[in-house]
């Protein structure tokens, strides 16, 4: 579309646009000249009523979206254009900025490299994802899951995330909830027009995302589809087809994007894709949640390790850096287990899973240098929430690691038989050769169900 100069909005306020900042199937975004503003400028033609966007943006407002980091409309753009005025916070602009490589792009894996990696990637999606689940959360839907309407930090180090185009927000039971999607990200009943916008047709425009984020082609786009005829896309989009990584249809398999999977989908991100993409293609039901894919995502996340050589980040279950084959470094492995004060005479206390074996709800990786802030939603299994109270930070110097308390409030106890202690505002200094191995971080009372934290020096070969 053709980008206008400027917009006034309905109370006759003018804004000067800059450059473009993400465009999709509805219109595109622009940054506001001289202001922490955007400007959602539909495309011509849009049957949008500017009396809908007002309606819209008077229930929006009567919605509590504190924490959820969503960009609400402020403004209602005024004829000849429709749209709207938002806040959004600078330099920032679409996911497509992760996966999409340049015209041009020489080596595809080091352009992955140098916007972020992988650890990257996962923390985005996993933001997007949380974002999602506390909207579903209070019973809202999207509508119009799509990299046009996620933005991210433009500076390679951030995972900052913003959802836009709220004003496809929505109560999953209003009457209202016409078919909005953008081509590539519908799910496949909204696309087929045999279903209407719900919590569930985000779960699936969120694993599309997701997917192609990390391994950089479209689940169920593969070389049947880019090299058929057309109507094999829309078959493809309605499900009709097998997806890229279907376990015994080969027929679409994809030669492009990340091929080694491994390398950028962890065991769990694997199995949801492939309920997501199987049996979630013809049922709904079937599909993981988004807050599903936000746990998946963010403990992905914090079990990638930095390569001390070429910088990159990868999952600490490989021997040696898959980008570069440097052999890993030794490095610090949390895991967190449950413990029940009614087990404690027959199992220790600790809570035994399926296989027989201490039952590892979370973990999480560091290399020698890295940092992980232990809070109150990791603590208790909370994957999305309103801002948690931080408890702990654990850092990993190479040969040692230091505990420190940062919640004089929090119940947390220090075992180390036969010495039990509660921590406080002191830093904990643990020696790597000799204090971890008898070492167990409680991080609730006694007497109580809670969760508890183990520390393992890893060496330098897959463990």
């Amino acid at each position: 579309m053709t980008q206008p100069t400027f917009v006034v909005d309905s109370r006759g306020a003018k804004y000067q646009l800059g450059k473009c900042l993400g465009e999709g199937g509805q219109g595109a975004v622009y940054a506001v000249e001289g202001g922490r503003l955007a400007a959602k400028v539909l495309a011509a033609g849009s049957k949008t009523d500017p009396k809908r966007l007002e309606r819209q943006l008077q229930f929006l407002r009567t919605l509590d979206l504190a924490g959820i980091p969503i960009a609400q409309p402020e403004a209602v753009l005024a004829s000849p254009h429709a749209g709207y005025i938002m806040r959004l916070l600078t330099d920032m602009s679409s996911l497509k900025q992760l996966m999409v490589p340049p015209s041009g792009t020489a080596s595809l894996r080091r352009w992955y490299l140098d916007t972020g990696g992988l650890r990257r990637r996962l923390k985005v999606c996993g933001r997007a994802a949380t974002a999602l689940a506390m909207l579903h959360a209070k019973g809202l839907c999207y509508g119009d899951v799509s990299p046009a309407n996620i933005f991210v930090s433009t500076v390679t180090t951030s995972d900052t995330v913003y959802l836009i185009d709220a004003d496809n927000l929505r109560y999953e039971s209003s009457p209202n909830n016409q078919p909005v999607y953008t081509p590539g990200y519908g799910a496949p009943e909204v696309v087929a027009r045999r279903g209407f916008v719900s919590t569930l047709t985000d779960a699936h425009g969120l694993a599309v995302v997701a997917f192609a984020t990390l391994v950089l082609v479209h689940p169920l786009q593969g070389d049947l589809v880019e090299e058929g005829d057309p109507d094999l896309e829309e078959r493809a989009l309605c499900g009709l087809l097998p997806w890229i990584d279907h376990p015994t249809d080969p027929a679409n398999r994809s030669s492009r994007g990340i091929r080694e999977r491994d390398v950028v989908l962890s065991g769990n991100l694997r199995h949801l894709a492939s309920q997501a993409f199987g049996d979630g293609l013809s049922d709904p039901r079937k599909r993981p949640s988004a807050s599903e894919w936000a746990e998946a995502l963010e403990r992905a996340s914090r079990n990638c390790l930095v390569c001390p050589s070429c910088k990159a980040t990868f999952y600490r279950t490989a021997e040696s850096c898959p980008w570069c084959s440097t052999p890993r470094s030794p490095f610090l492995y949390g895991r967190l287990r449950i413990w029940d004060p009614a087990l404690n005479d027959r199992t220790g206390g600790y809570v035994i899973g399926p296989d027989k074996h201490d039952q590892v709800v979370d973990s999480f990786a560091l290399a020698a240098g890295d940092q992980m802030l232990i809070d109150q939603r990791l603590a208790a299994g909370h994957s999305h929430g309103h801002a948690a109270s931080e408890l702990l930070t654990v850092s990993f110097t190479g040969k040692g690691v230091d505990i420190q308390r940062r919640a004089p409030e929090a119940v947390l106890e220090l075992r180390k038989p036969p010495r039990r202690h509660a921590l406080t505002d002191a830093p904990v200094t643990l020696k790597a050769d000799g204090d971890l191995p008898q070492t167990t971080i409680h991080l609730g009372p006694s007497d109580q169900l809670h969760r508890v934290l183990d520390l393992w020096l890893m060496g330098g070969k897959k463990s």
